[in-house]
């Protein structure tokens, strides 16, 4: 295809654009794209893992709403390393010969990989509206759902299994395309690609989003009632602060998540159903679509970087933990001291 210009995405994980002349790929340039996203995936890295840092070093933060949301890191990591990852693997073997069984098993891997932290983001914020609906409007004694480490570790488990489970496909179907060294998706056939990605796209996304939206639905009509009965009581009104705070935070990190997957479920319904793979359906797209569908792709690995930023800019909780264990450890850090000459 001459003259046209496709992304060299593999599909499910951030990577940046490759230009293509005449059916073969010529990186416009090999070694800028990964130190790029490097960058971007550090920075990552370093945010969510602070998020994880402090969570775990403040004891009041123990609460089974953000051990989901450190679950939820964890899987913005796998995003974010898998983005680069596959960005990395595609210029290698754009620039050098590669076995086609070490370049397979690479692409299986990283695709399923990324799948797999893609669910476990969605599934773990639908647990997370679901914990904090529970929280405010149940009238049990228990404080939570998830009352004990138990149950919590039971639903981290059963969250990543789901996701294994259902993400293995995916990881099946990835291949390299065989005349230009590059990840794919091969097509098996309509049927099984169609029924295969719709399922995912239920299961990962549309039950999980529903979910979102009734339980968040919920906890607004509760704040409402709340503040027409309870106006005056003064106990109620910094509960219920507190509680807004937080449901804000956890609702734009779902909005903005949510919003960014979604057109990512619905690429692979189309390119599932166009009977290509995946490296031939961007080929024959013009150069204006493949850029539209470059921009679904980043956006997702996006998302991974604005959610502890999120996080951090408006949660005040975590925010003043992660600035009183910084102080702590630069405190205790030890001390030399040099002692004078006699």
């Amino acid at each position: 295809m001459e003259g046209s210009t496709v992304s060299n995405s593999k599909i499910a994980s951030a990577n940046l654009s490759t230009s293509f002349s005449n059916g073969s790929n010529s990186p416009v340039s090999l070694s800028f794209p990964p130190i790029v996203l490097s960058g971007f995936t550090l920075f990552g890295l370093i945010t969510n893992g602070l998020i994880c840092w402090a969570t775990a070093k403040t004891k009041r933060l123990h609460t089974p709403t953000f051990c989901l949301v450190v679950n939820m890191a964890i899987s913005d990591c796998i995003i974010l390393v898998t983005g680069l990852a596959s960005t990395i693997i595609n210029a290698i073997m754009s620039s050098m010969a590669v076995s086609v069984i070490s370049a397979t098993i690479a692409c299986k891997l990283i695709g399923f990989t990324s799948i797999c932290g893609v669910i476990t983001s969605t599934l773990t914020l639908s647990a997370i509206s679901i914990d904090r609906t529970f929280i405010l409007t149940t009238k049990s004694r228990r404080r939570t759902l998830f009352n004990s480490n138990k149950k919590l570790n039971i639903l981290v488990g059963l969250i990543w299994l789901i996701a294994a489970i259902v993400a293995l496909p995916f990881g099946v179907l990835m291949t390299v395309f065989p005349s230009s060294p590059i990840c794919d998706i091969k097509n098996i056939s309509r049927t099984f690609n169609g029924t295969y990605f719709i399922i995912l796209f239920i299961v990962a996304y549309m039950i999980p989003a529903i979910t979102v939206i009734i339980m968040y639905t919920k906890i607004i009509v509760v704040l409402a009632k709340g503040i027409s009965k309870q106006r005056n009581l003064s106990a109620f009104e910094l509960t219920r602060k507190h509680h807004i705070k937080l449901i804000k935070t956890l609702s734009i990190v779902t909005v903005i998540f949510f919003l960014l997957a979604g057109p990512l479920f619905i690429i692979y319904i189309i390119i599932a159903l166009s009977g290509k793979s995946a490296f031939n359906y961007m080929l024959s797209l013009s150069r204006s679509q493949a850029q539209i569908l470059q921009i679904c792709f980043i956006a997702l690995y996006l998302s991974s970087l604005l959610n502890p930023i999120i996080y951090f800019f408006m949660n005040s909780t975590l925010r003043q933990a992660l600035t009183c264990k910084s102080q702590c450890y630069v405190r205790l850090q030890p001390t030399i001291h040099v002692a004078p000459a006699n």
